[in-house]
């Protein structure tokens, strides 16, 4: 893979699309520079009444887990189905899925609203959203937890 990620990159650069992301407020910045730095153009958007719209015109979805709260979350799921209808992928990240049970339900409930094309997890995370004990700490990989 990593031999084909020149080719890649140029593909990217000669389409810039347009990348929608619904991100937490501790990476927004990293992240807009990192998709201008790839030659695709961010937007952030998370607002109900535009999230959808966007999305659908967006080339790729990107939902980030990392600061939500009750209207973010509406927003996510509205601009993650406005992609699936418009075929554009969808990557999600459930940042701390399985330390709270709001983020927890949160995470469910993306999952089962839009199907998620890259899921980037740590293996906390992973390890929740597979139905197994987390031992989820906050944000980074906590440890596999000992056997009961």
């Amino acid at each position: 893979m990593i031999e084909n990620f020149g080719l890649l990159l140029d593909q990217v650069r000669s389409r810039s699309p347009l990348v929608h992301q619904i991100t937490n407020f501790v990476t927004m910045n990293d992240c807009a520079n990192f998709t201008l730095a790839i030659g695709a153009s961010p937007i952030m958007a998370d607002l109900l009444a535009e999230a959808a719209e966007i999305a659908g015109k967006a080339q790729a979805l990107v939902l980030n887990l990392g600061t939500p709260n009750p209207a973010r979350l509406d927003a996510m799921l509205a601009a993650g189905q406005a992609a699936n209808s418009s075929g554009a992928p969808v990557v999600f990240d459930p940042v701390g899925a399985g330390i709270s049970n709001f983020r927890s339900e949160a995470a469910q409930r993306l999952l089962s609203g839009i199907r998620i094309s890259v899921l980037r997890a740590n293996l906390s995370e992973a390890r929740f959203l597979a139905g197994f004990v987390s031992g989820s700490k906050g944000v980074d990989a906590a440890p596999e937890p000992a056997p009961h």
